[in-house]
């Protein structure tokens, strides 16, 4: 009972706290990201002995923010995001950086250097989204990765119409199984051009207008289909000769 009741008791202190960091900071609070709140993580991204709260803020555009624990200073304050999105975020030796897609937030140490790094994707307008690690509480060293794609995208062939091949490219967040297959028409499979594994990144892949046979197929409209995971995409282009 003794042990409920201080757990209850430090949950109200840190909701009252929090409550008067978004009140003393003007800090906007609504909608969801993610499934999550306004709170993200409480964890040491430094060296002293306090907990940094690190919050995010949407409104009309996103932030990050990092508080201290102990004495309710704002420490870092993050560029204006389009759109930013939580996730859980692994760090390899071999292979860098890497996440995992549909996960809650990240306040840990990914990079074993006795400090915890928040992960986070965040999106400026007009460029695509990439991975971001915060690696200490007063903002001066952030980690950027290449920029990737949060859901699978598929884009327009190109050329189109075409003759005799055109390209077509997808993207993928996650290692999963992918499906590329042209359609006539009439809903007829003529051509299977991918079939199998590949790890998160951009694909493109180039048609040539032949069928699963090798025959060059006629002038008309055909349509791709991208499979990736459960989502699938069609799009139309046209054979034109």
């Amino acid at each position: 009972m003794i042990r409920i009741s201080t757990i209850c008791f430090i949950a109200l202190m840190l909701l009252i706290v929090v409550g008067d960091l978004l009140s003393q900071y003007n800090i906007t609070t609504g909608g969801t990201i993610g499934g999550a709140g306004v709170i993200v993580g409480i964890g040491n991204m430094d060296s002293d002995t306090d907990s940094e709260i690190i919050v995010v803020e949407w409104s009309t555009d996103y932030y990050v923010y990092v508080f201290s624990g102990a004495t309710g200073i704002l420490k870092y304050k993050s560029p204006a995001f389009n759109g930013i999105y939580l996730s859980t975020v692994y760090f390899s030796s071999s292979t860098g950086y890497s996440q995992s897609a549909n996960m809650p937030s990240s306040l840990q140490d990914v990079d074993n250097d006795g400090k915890s790094e928040f992960c986070f994707v965040g999106k400026y307008s007009g460029e695509s989204s990439k991975l971001y690690i915060l690696q200490s509480s007063d903002g001066t060293s952030v980690y950027e990765t290449k920029q990737f794609p949060i859901q699978s995208q598929v884009s327009q062939n190109y050329p189109n119409p075409f003759n005799p091949s055109t390209t077509i490219e997808y993207s993928t967040p996650i290692k999963t199984e992918v499906q590329v297959n042209i359609f006539n028409e009439i809903g007829q499979l003529v051509r299977n051009l991918y079939n199998g594994v590949v790890e998160s990144g951009n694909y493109s892949l180039s048609w040539d207008g032949k069928d699963n046979n090798g025959l060059s197929l006629s002038s008309g409209i055909y349509f791709y289909q991208v499979t990736v995971g459960e989502d699938a995409q069609t799009k139309k282009m046209i054979l034109l000769k």
